[in-house]
This record gives C-alpha cells, structure tokens and sequence, in this order.
C-alpha cells in the first residue's frame, strides 16, 4: 500500500457506498422496496472489506505489517481502556456542538437499530462494525498514507476519510476526532488491536446505552425530545463536557505517552507529533481529493429541500 492506493481505495469505497445508497433510496421510493436491518449492515460493512481484501490481495506487503496485527502487553491493553474512557468527553462535546448546526443521526435512526434483539444490536454496532472499519481505516488506509513519511499528516487525513465516510455531518464530526485519537493510539501501541478495542468499547457503550434508554424512556419523552433538548439544554451541555473534555483529554494524552514507553515505542509517537512541523512527506492524491469532494457533495444534498 501507498498513498495512492490508499487514495484509490477510498475513492471505491466512497463510490460503492454512495451509489448503493442513491439505488436503495430509488428503489423505496419507487417500489416501497427496503432492506432489514441484518442485511443493510452487513451490506455496509461488505462495502468496506471487499474492495480493502482486494487491494490488499493485490499488495506486495505482507496483511500483518499493512494492518499493523502485533501483540500488546496486558497492561497496555488496560492502559487503552483508561484511554477511551479519558477520550470520551471530547468526543461527546464535538458531538454536542454538531447538534447546534444539525440533527442528531444516531437518535434519529434509534428506532431502526432498536428492531433488532439486544445482543443482536451489540454484535453489529458494538463489534462488527468497529472491527472492519479499523482493518479498512487504521490499517490499510492510514498505513499507506503514512509511507510518504509524515505520520500526522497521515493521521489527519485517515481521520478526515474515516469521519467523511459517516456522509452525514453530525456522525462525521466527532468521527474525525476519533480517527485523530485512534491514528495516535495506533502510532503509540504499534498495533491495530489497540484501536478496534477501543472502537468497540465506544460503539458497544453507545448500544448499551440505546437499550437501556429504550426500555426506561416512555414513548411520550421520546415523542417530545426535540422539545426537551433545547439549544439552552445543549449550551449548557456543552460548557460542562468542555470542561470535562481539558481534563479527560490531558489525562488521555498521559496514558499514550505511558502505553508508547510500555511498548518501547515513544521515539516512534514523538516522532509523529513532530511530523506536524515537517512539510515534506505527501498525503493527499488526485483520488484522495475526489473522494473527499464527492463525499461532501453527498452530505450537503441533505440541507436541499426536496
């Protein structure tokens, strides 16, 4: 892998995706046709790994070294976990200042991932899904843009695809930030284990929470929740998660330069931090901008009255 085919692979996914979902939305509106909700995942996550097993088929690199598979020691396994946890409030707050501007799309679509059965529901979202996006994000993706060179660049802009590749703003937003934070995690554990845990502690907690939500909140608060959140609601939110976010996010910093030391890895993240110094090393190619370009188009159709 190499920026290119890293562009490239982007570029397909981005496509596949879009053109499958204009097709379905047809295909509803003209026939009433609409797939469940096990086929339309596994869809979407097939739409990931078959073009990514492609490319990689088609790699000289070895799938270990292209994916980042190696071992972690068990404490930094743990040290990853206190990293999610430390990561969580600047995730929720980039989710929360989203809101201000659009809709929440996860609460949107509550109803739909509710029809499946709870331990259902935790398999997809909490670990299926995670587990393909970091082989496709974390590793075949941002381990060929980093080849250039410059590792923050690298990260950066896997987090940029990965966020982009949610077409829908809310999602993409606090999606890019995650990206950043898993580029790191990767860079100080040298392993793609590290960032597929902690993909799915987040994923798996958010579908937890949609259960237990589900089952204590009556119909009637769920009907009126545009009314009970309001922009003062999500203001004040938002000033108390900014102020949960300095403090989760120094103590998150902490934990990747300890886990980089437990790896024997700390020249390699500080090496990545002072790559944002460095202009040399390229990232971006002609199907990396098109990709982007053709995925923000996508998501800008849903501010056009119809």
């Amino acid at each position: 892998m190499n920026r290119k085919k890293s562009g490239w692979l982007y570029l397909i996914i981005a496509c596949v995706s879009i053109s499958i979902s204009l097709l379905l939305t047809v295909l509803y509106l003209k026939t009433g046709f609409e797939l469940d909700m096990i086929p339309n995942i596994f869809l979407s996550e097939a739409m990931l790994i078959v073009p990514t097993f492609f490319v990689l088929l088609f790699s000289k690199e070895k799938v270990k070294d292209a994916l980042s598979i190696r071992k972690m020691k068990w404490s930094t396994v743990f040290g990853v976990i206190a990293f999610t946890m430390a990561s969580s409030p600047l995730v929720t707050l980039v989710n929360l200042v989203s809101q201000l501007f659009v809709d929440n799309t996860v609460s949107a679509n509550s109803e739909q991932f509710l029809s499946l059965h709870p331990l259902l529901l935790i398999f997809f979202v909490g670990i299926l899904a995670p587990v393909c996006e970091e082989v496709v994000f974390r590793g075949a993706i941002f381990g060929g843009l980093k080849k250039e060179g410059n590792v923050f660049k690298a990260i950066l802009a896997s987090g940029l695809l990965f966020g982009l590749l949610h077409m829908n703003i809310n999602q993409a937003s606090y999606a890019f930030v995650i990206g950043i934070l898993l580029g790191f995690l990767v860079e100080a554990t040298g392993s793609i284990f590290s960032s597929i845990l902690f993909h799915v502690l987040v994923n798996s907690t958010n579908a937890i929470m949609m259960i237990i939500s589900d089952s204590v909140v009556s119909d009637e608060m769920m009907a009126n929740a545009d009314e009970i959140v309001t922009t003062a609601t999500l203001l004040n939110m938002i000033c108390v998660y900014l102020v949960l976010a300095v403090i989760g996010t120094t103590i998150a910093i902490c934990l990747l330069v300890w886990m980089s030391k437990n790896e024997g890895r700390q020249p390699i993240l500080i090496k990545a931090w002072e790559d944002r110094k460095v202009k040399s090393g390229k990232v971006i190619s002609v199907p990396f901008v098109i990709g982007v370009v053709i995925s923000i188009l996508f998501m800008l159709l849903e501010f056009i009255p119809w």
